[in-house]
């Protein structure tokens, strides 16, 4: 009895308490970092990939790999992360979080950037 006649008595306060909770709930649901794209190209100089900040298909070249993957995943080796540089003997742990970007049998000029 006596928490229904406190929350009577303070209904104004408590409603006001809710609405903030509500309030900064949804501001920091919207606030969430949107994900950007980032692209990983090979170096046959240093036999990984690497991320590139200005890709470019026209700097592909003939090569023995793909040229470029990209990811939406955050850059780290942590589980979920791929890390901004690869070598291309561990390039099967993080393939299953990235997209083939480039064609095929390609290397990327790095010298262009």
């Amino acid at each position: 009895m006596k928490a229904i006649s406190f929350i009577k008595n303070n209904a104004i306060a408590m409603s006001i308490a809710l609405a903030a909770i509500i309030g900064f709930s949804a501001f920091k649901a919207a606030e969430s970092e949107t994900q950007t794209e980032r692209v990983l190209a090979y170096n046959a100089t240093t036999n990984q990939y690497e991320e590139v900040s200005n890709y470019s298909d026209e700097n592909c070249e003939p090569g023995t790999e793909i040229c470029s993957y990209k990811t939406e995943a955050p850059a780290g080796s942590s589980p979920g992360q791929v890390p901004s540089e690869i070598p291309l003997d561990d390039l099967g742990d993080y393939i299953h979080l990235m997209e083939q970007n480039g064609p095929s049998e390609s290397q990327y000029d790095f010298s262009n950037q």
